[in-house]
């Protein structure tokens, strides 16, 4: 009886969270969005939301310099000031997460095809910044 209760009581909760008032409409503006959920799409008619296929366009950037190591991972993609900004995980040996070995990568592209890793000389690994 207590679990009935307890479901009970958060799927009226779930349900008062997605109905919506005027109040919470969200003002994108002229801000492109992509509709991978219903969070702002109040209603949809004869249609459906459907994410592409991913098309393999071939290498665009190579993980071969020395402080990347033999491991890259983690990579995160943004866009900002009209570049794009690859933010990534080196790793240059078989360690646990957070070792020493660990670093810190970044790439910049106008077109996310073409890629720069610039030198931002913060840090010294395996003689290089």
């Amino acid at each position: 009886m207590r679990i009935l209760a307890k479901s009970l009581a958060l799927s009226l909760l779930l349900c008062g969270c997605l109905v919506a008032d005027a109040s919470d409409v969200v003002e994108i503006g002229s801000r492109l969005e992509m509709f991978v959920d219903h969070h702002l799409v109040e209603r949809m008619e004869n249609t459906r939301l459907k994410l592409q296929t991913p098309r393999d366009a071939g290498e665009v950037l190579t993980f071969d310099e020395p402080w990347e190591g033999p491991f890259v991972g983690y990579l995160t993609m943004i866009q900002n000031d009209g570049k794009y900004q690859l933010f990534y995980r080196g790793k240059t040996a078989m360690t646990r997460a957070g070792a020493p070995d660990e670093t810190t990568g970044y790439a910049e592209s106008a077109d996310g095809i073409h890629w720069t890793r610039p030198d931002v000389g913060l840090h010294e690994v395996r003689e290089t910044t």
